[in-house]
């Protein structure tokens, strides 16, 4: 099947002719593959004795899912450390966590209320600031 793209010639002013075959190159390739996604995900759905066919919704959801996995997120290192501390004292806490001996050692009420709000409180930013905001 042939497929046509019209590009307007103000927006290749500036473009070589080597870099015009070069973005046709590429246009072809991106095509290529968001027609094989598509039929990927057109087989996914559909029932075993079925006939095959693409529909719209199938190259949408190729387009969606392309812009919105785009690409990996990093972690930064503080982020990671945030985390690590996270685990440790959520663990620390639950380790301090000794009912019977709150009444006779008043240190260790307070050490498990102290870990237990900064474990708390840490979790909570990293899952509201999960994604950097």
């Amino acid at each position: 099947m042939n497929i046509t793209i019209d590009i307007d010639d103000e927006l290749l002013e500036h473009y070589s002719n080597a870099a015009k075959n070069e973005l046709a190159n590429q246009t072809q390739k991106v095509v290529n593959s968001l027609v094989t996604e598509a039929s990927r995900i057109e087989a996914g759905r559909r029932l075993v004795n079925s006939n095959s066919e693409v529909t719209q919704s199938d190259v949408l959801a190729v387009t969606l899912n392309s812009k919105q996995f785009a690409g990996k997120k990093v972690t930064s290192i503080s982020k990671k450390i945030m985390k690590s501390l996270a685990i440790v004292v959520t663990w620390f806490s639950g380790w301090l966590f000794k009912a019977e001996k709150f009444s006779t050692d008043g240190w260790l009420l307070y050490g498990f209320l102290f870990c237990l709000i900064i474990a708390v409180g840490l979790n909570v930013y990293l899952i509201f600031n999960e994604d950097g905001k």
